[in-house]
């Protein structure tokens, strides 16, 4: 891959993820991104998808919430953002109320697979769809 075909082969699958997500209905929808400067990019990615959608879907669909220390994220630090992510939802959302957290870059999750983590995640079960990467696609 080049620089350029990497990039646009990211762009596509984060559009999918954000697509099969956006299927999933009644639920509040929020995109931890990281680093901070990144919200601009991301707000372009999510109202893209959204315009993108039939029939097309409002653009206050989703909450953009920045990560703890967002300026860096490896993996070492993943369970204490995901921790701060988890913790900023239910301070909105309530105590108990079901996560599910979704990779930007996941072309293989269905809407589907959304909607059944936060069923089992509403019934104080984990649901964890691993990637092909030994990463996550899905923790709920």
């Amino acid at each position: 891959h080049t620089d350029q075909s990497h990039t646009d082969q990211s762009h596509t699958d984060q559009s999918h993820t954000v697509n099969e997500t956006l299927k999933v209905s009644k639920i509040n929808k929020y995109v931890l991104y990281a680093p901070r400067s990144a919200e601009k990019k991301m707000r372009s990615l999510v109202n893209e998808a959204m315009d993108g959608m039939d029939p097309p879907l409002g653009r206050d669909e989703w909450t953009l919430l920045p990560m703890v220390d967002a300026d860096g994220l490896t993996s070492s630090q993943l369970t204490v953002k995901l921790k701060d992510g988890l913790e900023q939802v239910r301070s909105i959302e309530g105590d108990g109320a079901p996560v599910a957290f979704v990779g930007m870059d996941s072309p293989t999750l269905k809407s589907a697979e959304v909607a059944q983590s936060l069923e089992v995640a509403a019934e104080g079960k984990s649901y964890i769809k691993p990637a092909k990467d030994n990463g996550y696609v899905l923790i709920a």
